[in-house]
């Protein structure tokens, strides 16, 4: 896999949470869902180099 560094910007709010990292080359990273968000209607877009997850709750 991939090297991958973290930097220390993870900040939230009770809406939102951000977390940097950077990364090269391939990874793949696994988060659990807590059990009162729609799994189903989980979406993910990536414009200008950011990913963008939305977990709806239920």
């Amino acid at each position: 896999m991939g090297r991958r560094s973290m930097v220390n910007s993870m900040t939230g709010t009770s809406t939102s949470v951000q977390r940097r990292e950077i990364a090269q080359g391939p990874y793949r990273l696994t988060w659990p869902l807590p059990n009162n968000v729609n799994k189903d209607s989980v979406s993910a877009k990536f414009m200008d180099g950011i990913l963008h997850v939305t977990v709806p709750k239920l």
